[in-house]
């Protein structure tokens, strides 16, 4: 696994956002990416973590982002294990 600090990555202060769900307060990269599949175009909304973070949560875990309530749907790991993107659903 990484070794190194990515919480310079997640400030607040730059491009951060806060992740809340139950005690745990996580930060990370927010995002709704555009997606056409088979012809079907929407969003999805996504949340980049340290995956140490990440092992925080569990699927179906309830989640408030910048005031909308999502629930976690799938983790995925990234490339280098050190990072894991949530794909979310909004409630």
């Amino acid at each position: 696994m990484f070794d190194e600090d990515l919480t310079v990555f997640f400030r607040t202060e730059d491009l951060g956002t806060e992740l809340v769900s139950g005690a745990n307060t996580i930060k990370g990269i927010w995002d709704r990416d555009y997606i056409d599949t088979l012809s079907m175009q929407g969003t999805t909304p996504t949340f980049l973590c340290s995956t140490e973070d990440a092992d925080l949560l569990s699927i179906d875990d309830s989640c408030t982002i910048e005031g909308d309530t999502y629930l976690l749907k799938v983790k995925q790991l990234q490339d280098d294990t050190a990072l894991t993107l949530l794909i979310l659903e909004l409630q």
